[in-house]
């Protein structure tokens, strides 16, 4: 999982070229002020010649404007090239409160969940800043101020981006037993990013050339699902083994599936055309991704027990020691045993005959581990052939 980091976000913005004075108290440890740094501008993605959104050397922004400071007990001044939001990280180490003082530096737009009304908001929106941040329990929205002007109705918007934050925290498996990671995640729009439409990491970074992320439709789109679903993905312990753009789309199905009832697959005819596939032996391994996630869904569909297995697998992936994850991690066969042994556990039947219907080799000692359970075998075909219409999606992957 890509965890959080400690951003702090503030009301301020520092104007391209000014000079801000940032004041910390006198009495605070030297060790303390190396804790903290300042960001300028949420704006992070570094442009470069190579990047795949640089095409013919067509910038539409200069390549770094995202500057981070050190700052230290007393008066530090920083001067921002580019401008933008000033954002207060910290690192991990003592835990400590500190009251700090910025001057020379102008208000910007900025809305609570929560606590700032839509009529506030009218009037707030029309701070001259160009950057506005929309902040909820669970996550941060970097938005250009001509985009915020235009939202008339901000709960409903965060309402979205909280409800959809929720959904993951779930379908990750975190409840109240386990809770979630304590930083929020950021969600920026930006004028050029490096790659793709959208990509995930800290902070998740979103073109708004084709994503305006204060559009109510964008946390309701698959592309929001599908980055978002990146950054909770258990990367090396089994996520790649199972293929990493598949894998991640079980977050973006559940999504879904709990906002409006349906399933690309399904949509796509996807389960049809890869049952039909492995009926003329096609292996996982020589599937798409599209493919291999079906793999993942026929099982889901199959057992009554649905996400839950999923939210198990991901819980029971974490409670790893250091030691069990690292010895997991350096082995693809491991990844795959693990999945196995892990959903024939929970939804309390041996998986081993659909595992050989998709040429998915598993060792012997997975096999033998569940065998010794005594669980009785499920059909090596658990295809999901329901009808499903065969409409393109103009969805984003």
């Amino acid at each position: 999982m890509t965890v959080p980091k400690d951003w702090q976000l503030t009301e301020l913005y520092l104007a391209e070229g000014d000079v801000c004075q940032v004041i910390l108290p006198e009495t605070l440890s030297e060790a303390q002020a190396l804790q903290i740094t300042v960001r300028i501008g949420a704006q992070t993605d570094w442009l470069q010649p190579n990047s795949s959104n640089v095409i013919n050397g067509q910038y539409k922004r200069m390549p770094i404007v995202s500057e981070v400071f050190d700052v230290k007990p007393g008066v530090t001044e920083i001067r921002s090239q580019y401008g933008g939001n000033i954002i207060f990280m910290f690192s991990e180490g003592e835990h400590f409160t500190v009251d700090v003082d910025v001057t020379n530096v102008v208000e910007a737009p900025y809305y609570r969940y929560g606590q700032t009304s839509n009529a506030e908001w009218e009037t707030i929106k029309m701070r001259d800043a160009p950057q506005t941040l929309m902040e909820s329990d669970k996550c941060v929205v970097a938005v250009a101020t001509k985009d915020a002007r235009k939202v008339t109705n901000p709960d409903e918007l965060m309402s979205r981006y909280e409800e959809i934050m929720g959904m993951l925290n779930y379908a990750a498996g975190f409840d109240e037993s386990e809770a979630p990671p304590r930083g929020k995640q950021w969600l920026v729009n930006d004028t050029q990013i490096t790659v793709g439409g959208a990509h995930a990491g800290f902070p998740l970074m979103f073109w708004r050339l084709y994503f305006n992320m204060a559009d109510n439709r964008t946390p309701y789109d698959w592309v929001s699902w599908h980055e978002l679903g990146h950054n909770y993905q258990q990367w090396q312990y089994w996520s790649y083994a199972y293929g990493s753009e598949s894998t991640v789309n079980l977050f973006s199905l559940y999504i879904q599936e709990q906002l409006f009832d349906s399933d690309r697959l399904e949509e796509q005819n996807t389960y049809v055309t890869a049952a039909d596939k492995v009926d003329n032996g096609m292996t996982f391994d020589e599937g798409d991704v599209w493919d291999q996630l079906v793999f993942l869904m026929e099982i889901k569909h199959a057992f009554p027990l649905g996400w839950e297995m999923f939210r198990q697998l991901n819980r029971t992936t974490r409670a790893l020691s250091d030691d069990e994850a690292n010895y997991l991690a350096q082995d693809r066969q491991r990844q795959i045993d693990h999945v196995y042994k892990n959903l024939s556990k929970s939804v309390g039947y041996d998986l081993v005959l659909t595992y050989e219907r998709w040429g998915l080799s598993l060792s012997q000692e997975a096999k033998d581990e569940i065998e010794q359970l005594g669980l009785e075998k499920a059909p090596g075909d658990l295809s999901h052939r329901a009808a499903g219409k065969a409409v393109p999606s103009n969805r984003c992957v």
